[in-house]
């Protein structure tokens, strides 16, 4: 008894430290907000076949979805979606270079690859002759992967439908391309964009506090793709490698320690340029639905570093361009725009028979529509172009021009920008600057002084070409030494750039700062501004 007794004393003078309740942590996102986010993040991680730290940026910079990655694993394994990553592309250091290690993947539920060894169908059929032996066996295979997938996908986008079936794809006709039912025509908006993208390039190499310009016109591009990325359309092979190229040469600029390194080894928070939207614009398919195709295309191109991705480019170009030449004709419109923009880059072969072709081009279409018609005259305008800046034809480009000019209708009181006041500012341009090459002054300050004061009464574009040609004339006469001239031309210029400054002022929304983080061009930071002044 007492022993019971001294043991409950003993116990009592223990005493126990008070465990405090535990806190549970509350998930950043609910369950519904998953459940939302899931029909995005399984087709970007299985049927795009990206790493799961790619699909992590891609909510947080598209979606502000700003998950951990243990969520992330957390969630897939209740999705009961797996995929095996110890096998994807890893880094080796060879002699000071990063070069990407590529191993086969395995995956549940997951389509198979295509391969160049798995090339089929009757049309826009692609040969080993569109190949490079000398090339890596992983630039092959991705290369191979690349025209596969885009002859499937343009084999899909003129599906003339089985005999007895009616026809579900685009239509072919003289001038252009005719979109089946519920879809639109885009090309218009496509070439902006590529403009664009001329335009950001140009401004980088220009410096002297060009970049927060150039980071004005790529929102527009990023705006411009993410509308145009809802249909399927052909449009987008005629000007997408194109704005490639540009972009890859703003890259080349600001991000020269990426140059040799594949998109593919770098994170998607460390990307550079090109392959932020060539990712972006894959999930862009995906999300909405589109083609498997595009899919495979652009991410096989992203296996290319910056400094091999025009050798790629210049082989589906190619195939593209035979593939709407056997479809179209040489002398179809939408074959010009390919081959003509793009002689500069190419081999000579591709400018074989451009200016003939250009020319029954402009009979025909004065034939169907009139010799003053604007089509007529926006292909008598690429004619002119291609003849002087790819084919330096002087005596063509004269020819040309001063039929343009002719041809063209007078700008009016206001004038307005389109194709044919394009056209005839274009025209008159390359009249002056032959003019001044021959060492007439008077003559191309005759063409072009009552054209500026025209287009300084116009809409803003106008009023921006006219400023351009003072800016020009002003330079051309600084160039001969001749100071008051010149300066008087400024001075034009500047009473144009004050009155276009105090009209947008009145309008809203001049000068704004957007920052441009000096030598990076990064995505997200870009969405985010857009985000702000959207």
């Amino acid at each position: 008894m007492s022993l019971n007794v001294h043991d409950d004393q003993a116990t009592s003078a223990i005493t126990h430290p008070t465990k405090r309740p535990k806190v549970t942590k509350q998930p950043k996102y609910t369950i519904a907000e998953w459940d939302a986010k899931r029909e995005i993040i399984i087709p970007l991680y299985i049927l795009g076949n990206w790493p799961l730290s790619m699909v992590e940026g891609c909510m947080q910079v598209v979606f502000g979805f700003d998950a951990s990655h243990s969520m992330y694993t957390k969630k897939l394994s209740e999705w009961h979606v797996f995929k095996n990553e110890s096998s994807s592309q890893s880094h080796s250091r060879m002699n000071g270079r990063i070069r990407p290690l590529y191993k086969r993947r395995r995956y549940a539920g997951a389509k198979p690859r295509i391969l160049a060894e798995c090339q089929s169908g009757p049309a826009f059929l692609w040969t080993t002759h569109d190949l490079e032996p000398g090339w890596p066996s992983a630039e092959l295979r991705a290369l191979g992967c690349i025209l596969y997938s885009t002859g499937n996908y343009l084999k899909g986008l003129f599906d003339q439908g089985r005999p007895g079936e009616a026809s579900s794809g685009w239509k072919v006709n003289l001038f252009g391309l005719t979109p089946p039912q519920g879809l639109k025509d885009y090309s218009t908006e496509w070439k902006a964009i590529a403009d664009q993208c001329h335009g950001a390039s140009a401004l980088i190499s220009q410096g002297n506090g060009t970049q927060q310009k150039c980071q004005r016109t790529l929102l527009n591009v990023f705006k411009g793709i993410d509308q145009l990325a809802q249909q399927e359309d052909p449009w987008m092979l005629v000007y997408l490698w194109r704005i490639i190229l540009y972009l890859r040469g703003i890259s080349y600029r600001i991000e020269k320690e990426k140059v040799g390194i594949p998109s593919t080894c770098l994170g998607p928070q460390n990307d550079h340029l090109v392959g932020h939207v060539i990712s972006s614009l894959a999930g862009l398919f995906i999300i909405r639905k589109g083609s498997g195709m595009m899919v495979d295309c652009l991410n096989s191109l992203r296996v290319f570093s910056l400094d091999r991705m025009k050798l790629a480019i210049e082989r589906v170009f190619k195939f593209c361009t035979d593939s709407f030449q056997k479809l179209l004709g040489g002398s179809h419109p939408v074959v010009l725009i390919m081959v003509a923009r793009f002689l500069r880059y190419w081999p000579a072969a591709l400018a074989d028979n451009v200016l003939a072709n250009y020319e029954t081009l402009v009979a025909r279409s004065g034939t169907e529509f009139g010799s003053s018609d604007e089509r007529t005259i926006s292909f008598l305008t690429e004619y002119m172009y291609v003849a002087y800046y790819h084919g330096h034809d002087i005596t063509l480009t004269y020819q040309l021009a001063s039929d343009l000019c002719q041809r063209s209708e007078e700008l009016g009181h206001v004038p307005q920008w389109g194709k044919k006041t394009y056209g005839l500012v274009l025209a008159s341009k390359l009249l002056a600057r032959i003019d001044k090459e021959k060492g007439n002054i008077d003559r191309w300050y005759d063409r072009l002084t009552p054209l500026a004061e025209k287009l300084r009464n116009g809409d803003r574009e106008c009023q921006t070409r006219a400023l351009q040609i003072r800016r020009m004339m002003a330079h051309w006469y600084r160039e001969a030494g001749n100071r008051t001239r010149a300066e008087e031309q400024r001075g034009h210029a500047d009473e144009i750039l004050n009155s276009m400054r105090e009209l947008v002022v009145e309008q809203g929304n001049w000068n704004l700062n957007w920052p441009f983080e000096s030598g990076r061009c990064r995505p997200s930071e870009l969405a985010r501004v857009y985000k702000q002044h959207s």
